[in-house]
């Protein structure tokens, strides 16, 4: 089950969304969903020093707390991103 789940339209696709779920280890991963696919971004899970991201099960970025975040900087890419690209899209639904 999604702990947080946003839907965007796809032209080749009846729905897509990107996901936020818990697996069994207590991690969270962000997942797209599209064309009937469902494909793993990154991993993260928190340790008493810091965040873990394990992205597409190749690299990992170990982050301690008070260290620029990994999240921030993905989150200003894709604001960049939407700048750019996108001219007359609406916002995604939770």
């Amino acid at each position: 089950m999604s702990e947080f789940e946003a839907k965007f339209d796809d032209c080749f696709s009846p729905e897509g969304s990107v996901e936020v779920i818990e697996n069994e280890e207590n991690e969270l991963e962000l997942w797209i969903k599209t064309h009937n696919t469902r494909i793993k971004v990154f991993s993260t899970y928190r340790d008493q020093w810091g965040v873990f991201i394990n992205v597409h099960d190749q690299i990992e970025i170990a982050q301690e707390d008070q260290t620029r975040s990994f999240l921030d900087a993905m989150s200003q890419a894709c604001q960049y991103l939407k700048t750019q690209c996108e001219g007359g899209t609406k916002p995604a639904t939770t």
